[in-house]
């Protein structure tokens, strides 16, 4: 099964119906992330590597997440008091 489709299914079997699926490829920085601010050089370089995800609004303040690679999920709210925990 491709990727997109394993999301799409995923997501409609855990939260229920569509979302939009979003997707950015992988990049590197051989030279340095923060090189060019400082008026230095970059060597930037596209992977064959991408993260993907299905995102709905659930018309609450709760963010629910679940990550297909790891089979876990997480809950937390959009106040600061409710952000997730550093781990």
């Amino acid at each position: 099964m491709e990727l997109k489709e394993k999301i799409v299914k995923a997501f409609d079997q855990r939260f229920g119906g569509k979302g939009t699926l979003y997707a950015s490829a992988g990049r590197i920085n051989l030279i340095g992330e923060h090189t060019d601010y400082n008026g230095g050089f970059v060597f930037p370089g596209a992977i064959d590597k991408v993260i993907m995800a299905d995102i709905s609004p659930n018309g609450t303040d709760t963010v629910n997440l679940y990550s297909i690679d790891l089979d876990e999920k997480s809950s937390f709210g959009l106040s600061e008091e409710d952000a997730p925990s550093q781990q």
